[in-house]
């Protein structure tokens, strides 16, 4: 990003970095949780609901690249180890169900956690970074997507 780009953003930089790495934190969580949900799942819906967790990583993967892009943008630099990943996440890495419902309440507490740590940045980017705001607005949005598909997988 050049000077003037990075001039527009009014605030502390350093900590709007960290909380973006934050966001990535929380980004390889659910995507490793989804994976991994992906791949034991059972019972009921079970092929079904383990195509929609794999499709799931892919939206993760490509939140968390944005973010990362964001990062670099503003002269970070992104997680970029497990170790930083489980030490700046928001959320701890939740315990996995192998059954249907199991996996996706966890999911439904997963984007929960996901969806109020984004909401909370949203509201601290909205003067202050144009361009990092509506980054987090897009990717807020998909994830109460995610959160409505959950709920109707679940009956809710």
């Amino acid at each position: 990003m050049g000077k003037k780009g990075k001039e527009i953003v009014e605030g502390n930089v350093k900590k709007l970095i960290d909380e973006l790495n934050r966001m990535v934190a929380d980004e390889w969580i659910a995507l490793f949780y989804y994976w991994i949900a992906s791949q034991v799942v059972s019972g009921r819906s079970a092929i079904q609901v383990s195509g929609i967790l794999k499709e799931s990583v892919q939206e993760e993967l490509e939140h968390a690249t944005q973010l990362a892009e964001r990062i670099v943008e503003l002269g970070g630099k992104p997680v970029s180890t497990p170790r930083e990943v489980l030490e700046k996440a928001h959320h701890k890495f939740p315990p996995l169900s192998k059954d249907v419902d199991g996996i996706l309440r966890t999911a439904l507490k997963v984007e929960r956690g996901v969806i109020e740590s984004y909401n909370k940045l949203v509201k601290e980017t909205r003067e202050k970074d144009p361009i990092t705001h509506r980054l987090l607005v897009h990717i807020l949005r998909d994830e109460v997507s995610e959160e409505q598909n959950i709920e109707t997988m679940l009956g809710k």
